[in-house]
């Protein structure tokens, strides 16, 4: 709660320098919307970091566990991989497997496809001009409304947001001494 204050603060700062129109008021609003953009920037990092930082320890003390999340890995783009998918490919049943992988992981396998799948997407938005609905299919997703769902619960903002806000960032950097 805590960052939210702290950008509602910024920006209630900002429509007072708008309101009062004060010498280098553009200088000052441009700083504010900067501070914004990087405190949602830096969320958006938290997010993505903790979806990385979660499988690594168990990737390494399990055959099983490192198997099933390098087919995710290389499979999450496939709109018809699913758990029994993970499941067949390291010789376990699915409902053995959903328990035996959330144990070692600590979140169900189809999470983690998930997280996988919106981890992708963060970064296609970011790094193309592909447009959301492509994104969502290249990624797995074979509806594009469902995708905009679950990287707004995941992320906290919708993928146009997300998009935008990390493209004004690297414009305003890009241009700021």
């Amino acid at each position: 709660m805590a960052k939210s204050t702290g950008i509602d603060a910024i920006l209630d700062h900002v429509v007072y320098e708008a309101r009062t129109g004060n010498i280098f008021v553009d200088w000052i609003m441009r700083g504010h919307l900067l501070s914004v953009l990087g405190l949602i920037g830096r969320q958006l990092q938290d997010i993505f970091e903790n979806m990385e930082a979660e499988p690594a320890v168990a990737r390494n003390q399990n055959k099983n566990i490192g198997k099933a999340i390098s087919f995710i890995e290389a499979n999450y783009a496939d709109p018809g991989i699913g758990v029994p998918d993970i499941a067949r490919h390291i010789g376990l049943c699915p409902n053995y497997f959903s328990v035996y992988f959330k144990k070692h992981i600590g979140q169900s396998p189809y999470n983690y496809l998930l997280r996988t799948r919106i981890k992708s997407a963060g970064q296609l938005l970011c790094e193309s001009d592909l447009s959301v609905s492509e994104i969502a299919y290249k990624v797995g997703f074979t509806d594009p409304r469902h995708f905009s769902t679950m990287f707004k619960r995941m992320c906290g903002v919708s993928p146009s947001v997300y998009r935008n806000s990390t493209r004004s960032l690297d414009l305003i950097t890009k241009c700021l001494p």
